[in-house]
């Protein structure tokens, strides 16, 4: 069984999604991210990637408490600007990835950090401290989790058709990024279409982590911290990108 839930999602407006949009923090090096980042102050790399408005030559070191204060604050102009809205309701959303030859499509909503704590989610990479420790303080700083996980399971025809109804209506965002990646959302609130994706997911064994292994932990340290606080909520949950077996293909992308 695996415990898949809707979640009321921050995102771009439809006119600035292309801006906002960028590569996962662990692709790119300070140099490489602050030029992409120069002109764009919608960027999310200015959220994910922080240090990048930071003087290199303070003694703050990547993992400093001023670069996720500063992710903060910049997460909340975004907001105050209204770069960045949030849905009313808890939805699920399906991204789909394109390149020349290839095309995907995944389920977006909350994991259960409980079940990843349990091992009923699958991991296959070993987890390095200082990256644990970083994502983890962000996490718990910024109060928000910034990037996705991808995570795979054993294709159903159930959720395959759920998938194929969602995206013959109008999608909410699509573009391509300058790396050639089509990006393309749709956003589920009908709340039957819900509770069908609910029920479907209960029936699933098992997920597996494709990408953001460090994510996944420091999503469930932070958990558990707060649960131990009596902070039990949203927390219990990660982001997630769920795509089936027997379509996925792994690439590096925008993917924040």
């Amino acid at each position: 069984m695996s415990t898949v839930v809707p979640f009321r999602a921050l995102r771009p407006k439809k006119d600035c999604v292309s801006q906002v949009a960028s590569h996962p923090y662990d692709v790119l090096e300070w140099e490489e991210a602050k030029q992409l980042a120069r002109d764009n102050p919608l960027s999310f790399l200015h959220v994910e990637k922080s240090e990048i408005d930071l003087r290199k030559d303070r003694d703050t070191g990547v993992y400093g408490d001023e670069v996720y204060r500063k992710a903060k604050k910049n997460l909340d102009k975004l907001i105050m600007d209204g770069v960045l809205i949030q849905d009313k309701m808890p939805c699920f959303y399906v991204y789909r990835q394109s390149i020349p030859g290839h095309t995907q499509y995944g389920i977006v909503g909350g994991v259960s950090t409980e079940e990843y704590d349990a091992g009923l989610i699958k991991k296959h990479e070993l987890t390095m401290f200082d990256k644990e420790d970083d994502r983890t303080r962000h996490i718990d700083i910024v109060n928000a989790q910034t990037g996705l996980v991808f995570l795979v399971y054993r294709a159903a025809e159930a959720i395959d058709r759920i998938v194929a109804d969602v995206v013959k209506e109008e999608p909410e965002y699509e573009f391509r990024s300058e790396d050639g990646v089509g990006h393309t959302v749709w956003v589920i609130d009908d709340e039957a279409t819900i509770e069908r994706i609910r029920r479907e997911f209960s029936r699933v064994d098992c997920l597996y982590i494709a990408d953001g292994h460090h994510r996944a932990f420091s999503a469930a340290a932070v958990a558990r911290r707060r649960r131990e606080k009596g902070r039990a909520g949203e927390y219990d949950y990660f982001m997630g990108t769920l795509f089936p077996d027997n379509s996925f293909v792994s690439w590096i992308t925008t993917a924040s």
